[in-house]
């Protein structure tokens, strides 16, 4: 059960990541950004909230709670 935590936790700690690397490549932005909701996440306050702050506070949230159970 603490190992399904512990990968939960580095999945969601690597979204940020994998967003600002699709995020580097000019045509797949500008494939995302003619879609009015890629739009928003990607250059609105939505890419810091919902595609860094939040996954990365899910993952060590998920880090602690796998800390907390016991084998």
């Amino acid at each position: 059960m603490k190992k399904i935590f512990y990968i939960l936790s580095f999945l969601f700690f690597l979204i940020p990541f994998a967003f600002l690397w699709l995020k580097s490549f000019d045509n797949i932005h500008l494939w995302l950004l003619s879609h009015d909701f890629f739009s928003l996440l990607l250059d609105g306050p939505f890419l810091f909230w919902f595609l860094i702050i939040f996954p990365l506070s899910l993952s060590f949230l998920l880090f602690w709670i796998g800390n907390k159970i016991k084998d």
